[in-house]
């Protein structure tokens, strides 16, 4: 399983997780920012446990920065909150010398780092 580390979170995150609160919420979207060739089976074949870890039912963008907040002091906060939190992490903190709003960059920066 591949997890990652983000700052002011306070334990690793699974990769999935990441692309889902980046916007990239489909197997197929997140596949394409980690391999240049979707076909090529021995390398989905090693994400297969990452996916498998996460589950289709958490599929959703809010879920995704809702599960990051909760990892953080903000851990309490409302719902809502917390995913506005979440949001504020990943744009501004996250690989920070690349654009604020630009989460396509982050994901391929990500998805090329996998």
């Amino acid at each position: 399983m591949i997890r990652c580390n983000i700052p002011y979170v306070k334990e690793d995150i699974p990769i999935v997780l990441l692309f889902r609160a980046l916007g990239f919420t489909t197997d197929k979207e997140i596949l394409e920012m980690m391999c240049n060739d979707i076909t090529d089976k021995p390398f989905i074949e090693l994400l297969k446990a990452s996916f498998d870890e996460v589950g289709s039912e958490k599929n959703t963008t809010d879920f995704a920065l809702d599960y990051i907040s909760k990892r953080t002091n903000n851990a309490t906060a409302l719902k809502e909150k917390r995913i506005l939190y979440g949001k504020e992490i990943i744009r501004k903190k996250l690989l920070p010398h690349l654009k604020e709003h630009n989460e396509t960059k982050k994901a391929f920066f990500i998805g090329y780092m996998v």
